[in-house]
């Protein structure tokens, strides 16, 4: 029987050592891994939530297996992405689109290459342009003690960098399509984007499964670095998951002086869904407000684990997550502020609200600050509980049925999330899903 190493074994036998310029970190990653107590790492980093049985099963698959050809790429990508009804297929913004993990220009619509905004894979670059793409991104994977960030480092298919140079100021929304197909089991794919000084962009990535029985587990990782002055506005929608989808999304930002990141996340049905997301505030007057809205149904799991680190004085940042629970779903939050004795003159804030609609449904929940900084403001609150019914009663008796009133009371509650979204077509798409999810709970 194939044991999970036997099977990470094998795929550190296909590495290329001379043309792949992550070959060390990968040989790294695996002797971690090789004397990692798995369970024990499942139950520390991953209480609430459990991919042992999709480890299990990836034990059984052979490395990069059917990694989609280009001439796949040529020939299926056009009508897949036409058929993935999400935001960017709704919108004339500038998409890119990748199916599998791999870039397919063909359906994609991106012009920008050469005016200040640049696609490329990393494997295309020379390697003096890898090291210096690399410097600070690997360190801050290899020093996770997360063996899903290990795994994405040792298994990455595909490595990407988009870069926007610096004083670019792009009007347009870029949208990042990914589309995953019933021809794999397992797509890691890696993101690496460079914003440059003084430049502002709008990201919105989303995610979408083909709408036939399978069985994925995709294990992404996004390094996002924030130069001086930059801004950067970045959307995750998880929104199109007709069929069994076992996600790990990892996301990591560095911010430097008076940069500012704000950070949406939504979903609105996953099998299991797991984000982990770090934002290091590396520079004074940096700002990073994160918000994050969703709703769970059947035996859907959502896991968030955010971690803000501030290291510089005079910095922001701002956490806002609300969700509902029904069926027998899972919905867990565990959100970190941590400030440096240099963070001085820091104010952070860490909100938490859930409804729970039904008994079978749970939600977990861990606030956590760290201060070492004297001179601050930090606050962190969680709240859980049901519908309140004296409002229930209130509508009802103004002649609104009970199914109504209901759905009302729940978009008052994501409201006020989707309301600070600036794009008025994603206003209307996610509230569009929001009440689609509504008929399910």
């Amino acid at each position: 029987m194939t044991t999970f190493m036997d099977w990470l074994a094998k795929a550190v036998e296909t590495l290329e050592p001379f043309s792949d310029p992550f070959y060390a970190d990968r040989l790294v990653a695996f002797n971690k891994l090789h004397h990692t107590d798995f369970i024990e790492s499942q139950k520390e980093h991953y209480p609430y939530i459990s991919f042992r049985e999709t480890l299990k099963q990836l034990s059984s698959q052979l490395y990069h297996t059917k990694v989609p050809s280009e001439s796949f790429l040529e020939q299926q990508a056009l009508p897949l992405a036409a058929v993935a009804v999400g935001y960017g297929h709704a919108t004339k913004a500038a998409t890119l689109t990748f199916v599998n993990g791999r870039w397919a220009k063909a359906p994609s619509r991106f012009s920008y290459n050469g005016t200040g905004i640049q696609l490329r894979r990393l494997a295309d670059l020379s390697l003096m342009e890898q090291q210096e793409v690399c410097k600070g991104y690997m360190a801050d994977l290899t020093s996770s003690d997360d063996i899903f960030v290990t795994l994405n480092i040792l298994l990455a298919q595909e490595t990407y960098l988009l870069e926007i140079k610096d004083h670019t100021q792009l009007e347009d929304i870029i949208v990042i399509q990914h589309i995953i197909t019933s021809s794999v089991t397992h797509v890691v794919p890696q993101f690496i984007l460079k914003i440059g000084k003084e430049s502002q962009v709008t990201i919105v990535e989303e995610w979408y499964a083909e709408g036939y029985p399978i069985q994925a587990f995709v294990n992404s990782l996004t390094h996002i670095t924030l130069a001086e002055s930059a801004r950067l506005t970045y959307y995750t929608l998880h929104t199109e998951y007709a069929v069994p989808f076992y996600h790990v999304h990892a996301l990591y930002c560095n911010q430097k002086d008076h940069s500012t990141f704000t950070h949406y996340t939504f979903s609105f049905g996953s099998t299991m869904l797991r984000i982990n997301l770090t934002d290091q505030v590396q520079g004074s007057h940096a700002t990073a407000t994160l918000y994050g809205l969703y709703s769970l149904s059947a035996k859907e799991q959502v896991d968030h684990r955010i971690r803000v680190i501030h290291s510089c004085p005079h910095s922001f940042s701002k956490q806002l997550y609300k969700c509902i629970l029904g069926g027998q779903s899972t919905g867990s939050f565990h959100g970190l502020i941590y400030l440096t004795p240099d963070a001085q003159q820091t104010h952070a804030y860490q909100t938490n609200n859930a409804i729970v609609l039904s008994n079978g449904a749970h939600h977990y929940v861990k606030p956590q600050l760290e201060i070492y900084a004297d001179a601050v403001k930090c606050s962190h609150g969680a709240t859980a509980g049901q519908l309140d019914q004296a409002q229930l009663f209130y509508l009802q008796t103004r002649g609104i049925e009970e199914p109504l009133a209901k759905r009302l009371l729940l978009e008052a509650f994501g409201i006020e999330i989707i309301n600070t979204v600036p794009i008025k077509e994603l206003q209307d798409y996610l509230l569009d899903k929001l009440a689609e999810k509504f008929i399910k709970l």
